[in-house]
């Protein structure tokens, strides 16, 4: 596992991976659980998901946090260095809605303040 500060060449390489930046998205804009990303993520099966948050762990960007024992609950959030993904994310949302591929009224917004859940002032 990448520690704080560790990031590896791996680890930058693992964000050109299919679904790696549009799951750290989704966290932003408040997906914690399994379940969130499948709602969210039409055609995102069950064993992609599981390898691509196992590979976002591994390599730093995300930690999992089991919140409840029985049922077992889990979630997951974001490391320090996901967190630091926030304006390269950002620009990503904003470059679709300018291109009309998305608006801020998108249900995969969660009715979230864009800039509010990247931690953007503006």
């Amino acid at each position: 596992m990448v520690t704080k500060n560790k990031i590896t060449m791996d680890s930058y390489n693992e964000l050109s991976k299919k679904w790696a930046v549009t799951i750290l998205k989704s966290m932003f804009l408040g997906c914690k659980r399994f379940s969130d990303f499948l709602e969210v993520h039409e055609g995102l099966s069950n064993r992609v998901l599981s390898d691509q948050l196992k590979r976002l762990e591994h390599h730093g960007f995300i930690k999992k946090e089991i919140v409840n024992k029985s049922p077992v609950k889990i979630e997951y959030s974001l490391t320090e260095a996901g967190r630091d993904l926030n304006k390269m994310l950002y620009e990503k949302v904003m470059f679709a809605i300018k291109y009309g591929l998305t608006d801020r009224n998108d249900p995969y917004f969660r009715g979230k303040n864009i800039e509010e859940a990247f931690g953007i002032k503006k």
